[in-house]
């Protein structure tokens, strides 16, 4: 019991000064994480106090410790009075009296316990004396216990920012809890094993996961979901249940059969391992639901929300375009997420703002913005959806925040979702408000509305395009779409990035579809490559490209890593109602320092050139076309290119590429001129790759689109 004692106490300590460092590195600019700071680094001292004082039982006669352990808990409680004051990032200067109250209280306490009080002592087993001070400071302890969270909740009941409040009420259920727990706990050691409170090594547990759900309430305002945190924890509740208590009981009882002790010891780990395995198997498709079943059920509703432009083509006036393609979308969002209004404002370039055009609930007010107002140019610098907490957490809205939030207010706003063109400018707003029930707009929804936004945005530049398109009024409808489409979306150049220089090379041989490159900056030090093959189908491989650009162009935060790509593009393709036909892609996300991640779609393998070896491998993944399983999750492959080293991406239509004798131009014949021109800069390898294959193909005209990245390791300070 003591060793387990010795455990629990450290355990507790060891995440008190983890929770400690974490705020200190974290979030030290607000007050509230700072306060969180010194009540963590309270619970370090408490704890290890215990530990000293468990392993050297003679510590504890020292005169004071106890009065020193019965005042640290009123401190900390004190403390946590001032969180309730300040959430979610109030500062001291705005809650003098708060702070002078705290500070009273601690002081008062102080003066009690070590003046006025006589010194205490520990009783027989580390029993805590039962007198005035200890009763007193006991009832001073519980007061602070309940009024904390009542606090909390009282002052967070009537805030503007529903997701907020429901934070504030999911934290306080997980405090209750926390308290039940500790409460069971304490009574259960008292009357049934003669257990006192120092003594229980489970007593730690309440309160370690209390410190948890506080920390996590404060560390990052923006990103907490303690509907999802609470199955996560749930989650590992039911794991380490199902794993350690059937293996525990196996051990405990195979002690009584008399075996061999090599056997013995083959018998246990092998029947421990199969364990294992199975409970995992058993575990998945519960460990599948608690994380994933909201969001795939939101994710569905989003699929059935977004209707089909079937009559795009025939719609010239924008006007009736907007109405058109906003109507069902929009109206939509009320049954499939609870949401009771949404307003979208279109850019009038006429009045140089925006214009309320079409929305369904009470209205909004006002109903024009200008491209001047301070909301317009805030929320416009969001590249996805801004939620209405984040008046709250992002400074670079400060001096904004007022007038932003009494705009959400006066209209029950909840978040906004900006909808830019090609050239990355919004074209319109789209204002949603609260979900019913007051709910707030938790991760699972945000993430849901994400891929609304991704889709929705995929729909718009496509149907400004073909509109565009379409107002040609040309012979040859489907040449000039697919061209036309080519030339929009296609880049003039790679974008490079400090220290990784990039090349390529596109041959638009096919009006009939092709190849799709680009690159997207989505950090000041990392890009996106990107290289499809779109088949050569008209019309539908285009509007694959098509939409395959929009999603890469949507700007998603959620984009840190290649495969994340390839399951966006798979999701939104698949469900998509614009093309049915799969696409083979690979992706790579490349950073100034050379690490890179790569994901492919059964496209062609990603070909490095290692600088030291002189070797050139080839990198591949699994993975099968886009548009092909809706369910289907692309792996990647993460390395670092060395300084010196090359990177290759191209299409298969290099490689089908034939002479006048039919032979055709072999992987071999890249690598050698990679190899033979490895010193130089991109744009010169990828200059020779092309002299090799105009001087093989002796210029004859080939059917299929052959495109090209080349990507090389240098120095930054080369740049």
């Amino acid at each position: 019991m003591d060793y387990l004692l010795i455990f629990s106490h450290t355990a507790a300590a060891s995440v008190s000064l983890y929770l400690f460092l974490l705020h200190i590195i974290k979030r030290r600019k607000f007050t509230i994480n700072r306060v969180f700071s010194f009540i963590s680094f309270g619970l370090f001292l408490q704890y290890s106090l215990f530990i000293v004082i468990n392993l050297f039982p003679g510590f504890a006669a020292e005169k004071g410790l106890l009065n020193i352990l019965i005042f640290f808990p009123v401190v900390i409680l004190t403390a946590t009075l001032l969180v309730s004051m300040l959430h979610p990032l109030g500062r001291i200067r705005h809650n003098i009296p708060a702070f002078a109250a705290a500070i009273l209280i601690i002081i008062t306490d102080s003066v009690f316990i070590f003046l006025y009080s006589p010194i205490l002592t520990f009783g027989q087993g580390m029993e805590i004396p039962k007198n005035n001070t200890t009763i007193i400071q006991l009832a001073l302890i519980i007061i602070l216990m309940a009024v904390a969270p009542i606090l909390l909740l009282l002052r967070t009941s009537r805030h503007s920012m529903n997701r907020i409040r429901n934070t504030v009420l999911y934290y306080i259920t997980g405090v209750l809890v926390s308290y039940i727990i500790f409460i069971a706990v304490y009574f259960t050691g008292h009357h049934y094993a003669g257990i006192n409170l120092l003594q229980n090594p489970y007593a730690s547990i309440p309160v370690i996961y209390l410190l948890i759900i506080t920390g996590y309430l404060l560390l990052d305002l923006r990103h907490n979901d303690f509907s999802r945190f609470y199955r996560e924890t749930l989650l590992i509740i039911i794991s380490f249940f199902v794993y350690a208590v059937p293996s525990w009981f196996f051990l405990h009882y195979a002690e009584t059969l008399n075996l061999q002790p090599l056997f013995g010891l083959l018998l246990k780990s092998s029947v421990i391992f199969l364990w294992l395995v199975i409970s995992y198997r058993l575990l998945n498709p519960l460990r599948e639901f608690l994380r994933h079943s909201r969001l795939n059920k939101l994710t569905n509703e989003v699929n059935n929300i977004l209707v089909p432009i079937h009559e795009l083509r025939k719609i010239t006036d924008m006007e009736k375009f907007w109405t058109f393609i906003t109507q069902d979308n929009f109206q939509g969002l009320q049954k499939g997420f609870g949401i009771q209004s949404a307003y979208f404002m279109l850019i009038n370039r006429k009045d140089k703002g925006y214009h309320f055009t079409y929305g369904f609930g009470p209205g909004i007010e006002p109903d024009f913005l200008s491209r001047e107002s301070v909301i317009v140019k805030q929320l416009s610098s969001y590249s996805g959806i801004f939620e209405k907490s984040y008046l709250l957490t992002d400074i670079n809205l400060e001096g904004s925040e007022n007038e932003i939030n009494d705009f959400f207010t006066a209209n029950n706003l909840e978040s906004v979702i900006p909808f830019r063109n090609m050239s990355g400018v919004v074209v319109g707003f789209l204002f949603l408000g609260s979900i019913s029930g007051t709910k707030g707009f938790n991760a699972d929804i945000l993430d849901a509305l994400e891929i609304f936004r991704i889709k929705l945005q995929n729909l718009l530049t496509t149907g400004i395009i073909l509109d565009e398109v379409t107002a040609d009024q040309v012979n040859d409808h489907d040449r000039i779409v697919v061209n036309t489409i080519k030339k929009r979306i296609l880049p003039d150049e790679m974008i490079s990035i400090p220290g990784v220089r990039i090349s390529s090379l596109h041959i638009n041989n096919s009006p009939a579809g092709g190849d799709y490159i680009d690159s997207v900056k989505i950090g000041k030090d990392s890009s996106i490559l990107f290289m499809s093959d779109t088949s050569y189908s008209g019309i539908d491989s285009a509007l694959i490209a098509l939409q395959q650009y929009s999603i890469l162009h949507s700007r998603t935060m959620i984009f840190n890593s290649a495969e994340k790509v390839l399951n966006t593009m798979n999701q939104v393709l698949k469900t998509s109602r614009l093309s049915g036909s799969y696409v083979k892609s690979a992706c790579i996300i490349i950073s100034s320092d050379g690490n890179f991640t790569y994901s492919n779609a059964s496209f062609n393998p990603l070909m490095i050139f290692d600088h030291d070896s002189g070797k050139i491998n080839e990198v591949e993944t699994p993975g099968i076309p886009l548009a092909v399983e809706m369910n289907y999750r692309y792996t990647m492959t993460s390395a670092r290119l060395r300084e010196g080293s090359i990177g290759i991406l191209y299409s298969s239509g290099l490689t089908s590429s034939c002479n006048d004798a039919g032979e055709p131009f072999t992987l071999d014949m890249i690598k050698a001129t990679a190899a033979r021109f490895s010193r130089q800069n991109p744009s010169i390898i990828t200059r020779e790759l092309y002299r090799e294959f105009n001087r093989f193909t002796g210029g004859k005209q080939q059917t299929n689109d052959i495109s090209l990245i080349v990507f090389k390791k240098v120095k930054i300070a080369d740049e």
